[in-house]
């Protein structure tokens, strides 16, 4: 009997390799791209059996969109696969990330989420009712169809894809329980819901780093161009000492703890994925605006005001103020025409809502109380650039940024534990979730910031 194909992380590795799927595509996505290569010649049938763990000739004799055995199908059913367009909850507008649109999670991908939750915390012994048939046919084939991260301790094992099959084996085994292994599209998952309610993070470069506890990177400056130079005059060689730079960086621990009732536990599936989404990326949206404000670079990532090399500019009227239009327009031009550029570096000014509200007080003159920047103070712009709020930022420091030369490593893989062990937790019917990630991040370039170090306190 010839039987339609499941996507394997040998088929994932293809398309991120060979087809230029980027690292974190839908499966609908990965389906499509390999769909069109076997139609255009790009993969064999052959070699796409191979990469599937079968045989050409149990391949079904079918279009190559058809290939694939799709992933809604038993417990499934009643749930919809689609992922509807992201509205940011701040404007209301559509969202998009890298130039492409950021979809939310599916109706289906909320249910696997939930009911791989509720099994988990039912492994470490907890008093919830147990699984329903159902909510078991949406575990089976989360296992079926879907790849995890191996979350093996060996490092170089670390960001290895597994099938879930393998998943499953380890979630049998007593020693290792399979506690660092979850779906792949968790950490999608978690990163969405900050994506669509931040304010610095959605602005900033985001990289995924599969392996490693620290970044070392390079960057390669500009050479040098000569002019005028006389026939017979010899011609001075540009030198390439320090043409590539370095870049370092530690790879820092973030963790979310939430405290989640029982009874809630004991929810639809839907329900359980839904508010763990809410709840985990609320914290992650605070902590990584946070971070990428004013990170110290010794617990956490290194963050805009404790970056070296930016341009520091005092104010007109220092810390007693008010802040002035030139103090604004000092930040801009503090910053090198080619960082001021709207849609290649995302310039910004940085600064809090108490800052803020001092710009946009400045009035047209002494008895003109009309303001200066205009009176559509929610559309949070100063001269033309946008104003991203930090509540983290101390009112003496604003700063203006190219937000797209601070570079955010995110170590792929979310950690997810669960325990309801404990005289505290028992006696107040609740459990804890704990999840864990890995940052790293810093400015990459210092000339792409300028920094007010002594504005109105």
């Amino acid at each position: 009997m010839k039987t339609k194909f499941v996507l394997t992380p040998e088929v994932r590795r293809f398309a991120y390799t060979s087809l230029g799927v980027r690292l974190r595509a839908t499966d609908h996505d990965i389906i499509d791209a390999t769909a069109k290569a076997v139609a255009r010649g790009q993969l064999s049938r052959s070699k796409l059996a191979a990469l599937c763990g079968t045989k050409e000739d149990e391949m079904p004799k079918t279009k190559p969109s058809k290939l694939f055995a799709s992933a809604a199908k038993g417990s499934s059913k009643r749930y919809s696969p689609e992922r509807p367009l992201a509205k940011h909850a701040k404007t209301g507008k559509p969202v998009s990330y890298g130039g492409k649109a950021v979809k939310d999670l599916s109706e289906l991908q909320l249910a696997k989420m939930g009911a791989f939750a509720r099994f988990m915390i039912l492994r470490t012994g907890a008093p919830l009712r147990p699984l329903d048939d159902h909510e078991r046919g949406l575990v089976s084939e989360l296992l079926e169809t879907d790849t995890f991260h191996s979350g093996l301790a060996d490092q170089e094992e670390n960001f290895k894809l597994v099938s879930g099959q393998r998943v499953k084996a380890l979630l049998n085994d007593s020693t290792s329980g399979g506690v660092y292994s979850t779906p792949y599209w968790f950490d999608e998952a978690f990163i969405t819901y900050p994506l669509l309610h931040s304010e610095l993070f959605p602005a900033v470069d985001v990289r995924d780093m599969p392996l490693s506890n620290r970044i070392e990177s390079f960057s390669v400056n500009n050479v040098a161009v000569g002019w005028g130079t006389s026939e017979g005059t010899a011609i001075t060689p540009f030198s390439t000492t320090g043409l590539v730079t370095e870049i370092t960086a530690s790879v820092f621990p973030c963790q979310v703890a939430v405290e989640c009732g029982r009874d809630w536990l004991n929810d639809s599936p839907v329900q359980v994925g839904q508010a763990l989404v809410e709840i985990v990326g609320q914290r992650l949206l605070a902590e990584l605006d946070k971070m990428i404000a004013i990170g110290d670079g010794v617990t956490q990532p290194q963050g805009l005001t404790n970056a070296t090399g930016f341009t520091a500019i005092n104010s007109d009227n220092g810390v007693f103020g008010p802040p002035t239009v030139s103090d604004a327009e000092g930040l801009i031009f503090g910053v090198p025409l080619q960082y001021r550029r709207h849609t290649e570096w995302n310039p910004s000014y940085v600064m809090n809502d108490t800052t803020f509200r001092r710009f946009r007080a400045i009035p047209v003159g002494p008895a003109d109380e009309r303001r200066v920047f205009g009176m559509d103070e929610q559309t949070y712009k100063l001269l033309d650039y946008p104003v991203r709020i930090s509540a983290d930022m101390p009112n003496a420091k604003v700063a203006f940024a190219a937000l797209k030369k601070f570079r955010l490593w995110r170590r792929a893989g979310f950690e997810i534990r669960w325990a309801d062990l404990g005289q505290t937790l028992m006696l107040k019917n609740t459990a804890l979730l704990v999840v864990r990630g890995r940052f790293a991040g810093k400015l990459l370039d210092g000339a792409a910031m300028a920094m007010g170090v002594d504005f109105q306190a």
